[in-house]
């Protein structure tokens, strides 16, 4: 399979839940309706969720504040994991330059209030992510940040063992909730969502450029309805909860084979690919 840029213009086939980064909107571009108050086949969360962190920034320049780029998870008393494409300029018409912005954290349930808080003081990006998908090698779209105090929030364990086909994931985030390639910032939920997805065959994945340290998800429920991951749900962290109801991070989504939400499958970064390199990069600052 040829390279491709993760995020390039002329690739739409791996962008399904791309970071958003660009200041238009969907409304200004093609008329499509807004969102309703559900992920793409999803559901609100309920309160016991506390452990999902909006992934925002500031950008002075260009007027905004508290936007949404990705979701995350929190790992540490100080660090959250997301995909890297969130904290990289992915050369996508009109994005802001990452130099442009200051991103912090908010985590809970309303990615507008409440929450704990923190500002980024740190970024550490996978050293296999280069922006490109060549399979079979490793894609790594992974970042760990560091954030400026500790977060008041429950520590999830990551997973050391890949899902299997067959098993149920919960992922969660604020991303766009209806099938559309190009969403209104505006109209982005500001309630946290989550959606079960089933572990598919990694070459049920083919069509993302699905390689090594990344595991495959469905696009559709058992009636055919659309379902899954959309855009700003990059980064957003998929959880099982074994018997004692423990949640632990198993992904981090990535990216769909559609340029449309809920017309492909989405491979997520297989979380225990990168254990070791995650909690490596904790203890070397800790």
């Amino acid at each position: 399979m040829r390279s491709r840029k993760i995020a390039a213009i002329g690739v739409a086939a791996i962008v399904a839940t791309a970071v958003l980064t660009s200041t238009a909107s969907a409304s200004e571009s093609d008329g499509s309706p807004g969102p309703s108050a559900r992920l793409i086949g999803g559901e609100p969360a309920p309160a016991s969720v506390k452990f999902v962190g909006a992934f925002l920034f500031d950008a002075e320049h260009e007027g905004l504040r508290d936007a949404l780029t990705c979701g995350s998870v929190v790992v540490g008393r100080q660090w959250i994991l997301s995909a890297a494409q969130c904290v990289v300029d992915l050369g996508i018409p009109g994005e802001i330059p990452v130099k442009d912005k200051r991103f912090h954290v908010r985590v809970g349930l309303d990615r507008t209030v409440g929450g704990a808080t923190a500002n980024v003081d740190g970024l550490f990006i996978n050293p296999h992510w280069t922006g490109e998908v060549k399979p079979p090698r490793k894609v790594g779209d992974v970042v760990m940040i560091h954030v400026d105090r500790p977060l008041k929030a429950p520590i999830v364990r990551m997973a050391w063992w890949s899902p299997a086909p067959g098993s149920v994931q919960r992922t969660y985030s604020w991303g766009a909730t209806v099938p559309t390639a190009h969403p209104d910032r505006d109209k982005l939920p500001t309630k946290l969502q989550q959606l079960d997805l089933t572990v598919l065959p990694k070459s049920e994945c083919t069509d993302a450029g699905i390689s090594d340290g990344e595991y495959c998800t469905n696009h559709k429920n058992n009636t055919g309805a659309a379902i899954g991951p959309a855009y700003g749900d990059a980064g957003g962290p998929a959880i099982f909860y074994d018997w004692h109801g423990r949640p632990w991070v198993t992904g981090i989504d990535s990216r769909g084979g559609s340029p449309v939400p809920g017309q492909s499958n989405t491979a997520f970064t297989d979380v225990s690919a990168y254990r070791d390199w995650a909690e490596g990069v904790m203890d070397d600052r800790s």
